[in-house]
């Protein structure tokens, strides 16, 4: 009983802690985008800061769902949080290939690719 309540205990502190490191991320994101770009949209542009930040935020998260780890669940969630949330029309593509690495570092840590 006692083992139970503890793991529960854990897995509430851990969706706890990925919303928040989340929404700061999406903070700093927002914050980052609109003083890097002062057009209020635009296409086809991939932000060298954003793409590297997604897809090693997003392959985290990956990660963490196949090992069930809090850590870098943690951290991915900030950064894809970052990329995620950048003003209106900035970090679609990022997040795109984000995503993409997340499914891909899944597949290969549960061995379905190797």
């Amino acid at each position: 009983m006692i083992a139970e309540a503890g793991w529960r205990f854990f897995l509430d502190c851990t969706i706890t802690g990925v919303f928040t490191t989340f929404i700061l991320g999406s903070i700093l994101g927002l914050e980052y985008s609109y003083k890097a770009y002062p057009a209020p949209y635009r296409e086809r542009i991939i932000d060298p800061i954003a793409l590297p930040v997604s897809v090693l935020g997003w392959a985290l998260i990956g990660y963490a769902a196949a090992k069930a780890e809090a850590g870098p669940a943690l951290v991915g969630a900030f950064m894809a949080g970052f990329a995620l949330n950048m003003r209106p029309g900035y970090g679609r593509i990022e997040t795109a290939l984000g995503i993409t690495a997340a499914v891909l570092a899944y597949l290969v840590t549960t061995g379905v690719l190797r």
